[in-house]
């Protein structure tokens, strides 16, 4: 999925620190499904379907991020785990994506977070059950084609302060930023990267109680870490020193959100919650981040049974959501104009067959 005008992931990730992407003629959303990356048209409401790329069949956990040369980096988690690859496609043309490269990615039994930043493809493999693999950070080098693994990293093994079950990763700054959820151990982790040969762990940040899942959002050099239930806590760290990151400003009633943007978009950052119950989209106003604001919690749209993703770019938001509860998949997208007094005016949607209920936050292309 990509920027409005994917939103990045990515998974951004493109990442938002990293440099603006060109403009484009036509801004897209790239909705990734069980079976098939698909680019979405919506430079006009409702969006529309533009074209289909095959991917891999049989996933089951989905990640993808977008970098500023309009590759997607996908990662298809499939059953066995020998099926399991990650693909790049150029999206440069949004009617007909082309595919630079499909690689065995090594086994993962519950998904891949990735992060893309300087040509550097970063992934944190979370395996709950490690039957196949460890919980690993790995590097790869995207400048040419295939990508090239560069390193791999156990994040319970090779550093002092292990991190297991990672739920986020995001790249900014030659800096690596890692969450992990635990039933009392949730963590931020701050990696150096700039060596991706010889990754270093500059400091773990234990989070207040324990048992959410986690999500990251960067605005260089700050990092917006998320505790879903049952702490629905946004803190905001300073990580201007990696090895003392230093906590800003904090912010909680989030509900049943879990997913955030992953990165703030004219002061205010969203969050969605996934509670059938609870389908509220946050509105938070991150513009002043000693003193955070949740401002409101408009419902989505129509038939929403459960959100998945968000993302936020130039005034414009996309909602990832199920119509059902395990499918089919829509996008939405927003008008955020208004958001300071908490209203999203509705812009248009287009439903998708894609029954994945993991996406990473996607980031928008413009």
């Amino acid at each position: 999925m990509t920027w409005l005008k994917h939103q990045q992931t990515q998974f951004l990730t493109a990442n938002p620190a990293a440099p603006a992407p060109p403009v484009v003629p036509a801004a897209a959303a790239l909705a990734l499904g069980t079976l098939s990356l698909k680019v979405i048209e919506i430079a006009t409401m409702p969006p529309t379907l533009e074209a289909t790329a095959p991917t891999v069949s049989g996933s089951v956990n989905n990640c993808f991020t977008l970098d500023t040369n309009h590759r997607v980096y996908i990662f298809n988690q499939s059953t066995p785990d020998a099926n399991s690859r990650l693909q790049v496609l150029d999206v440069t043309d949004r009617a007909a994506p082309v595919q630079l490269a499909s690689v065995f990615a090594a086994g993962s039994n519950d998904g891949y977070r990735a992060a893309w930043f300087n040509d550097l493809l970063w992934v944190v493999v979370d395996d709950q059950s490690s039957t196949s693999a460890p919980n690993t950070l790995r590097v790869f080098d995207v400048a040419t084609m295939p990508p090239a693994l560069l390193a791999t990293y156990d994040l319970t093994a090779d550093f002092a302060d292990m991190q297991d079950d990672p739920s986020s990763c995001m790249a900014s700054n030659g800096f690596v930023y890692i969450v992990n959820n635990g039933a009392t151990n949730d963590r931020f982790g701050i990696y150096d990267g700039t060596n991706p040969l010889a990754v270093t762990q500059e400091s773990i940040t234990e989070m207040v109680a324990g048992g959410g899942q986690l999500a990251l959002a960067i605005a260089y050099p700050l990092v917006y870490v998320y505790q879903g239930p049952p702490t629905s806590t946004l803190t905001i760290f300073d990580v201007s020193n990696p090895a003392l990151p230093a906590t800003v400003g904090s912010v909680g009633g989030f509900g049943n959100a879990i997913f955030i943007s992953n990165a703030p978009d004219n002061g205010f950052l969203f969050a969605v919650a996934v509670s059938p119950a609870d389908r509220g989209i946050r509105i938070v106003d991150v513009s002043t981040p000693a003193a955070p604001v949740l401002v409101a919690s408009p419902l989505p749209a129509g038939v929403v049974n459960r959100n998945r993703a968000t993302a936020a770019r130039n005034g414009e938001l996309a909602l990832f959501c199920l119509e059902a509860a395990i499918g089919p998949g829509k996008i939405q997208v927003y008008d955020t104009t208004n958001a300071g007094a908490g209203t999203l005016a509705f812009l248009g949607e287009l439903a998708y067959n894609a029954n994945n209920q993991h996406p990473s936050s996607p980031y928008i292309d413009a």
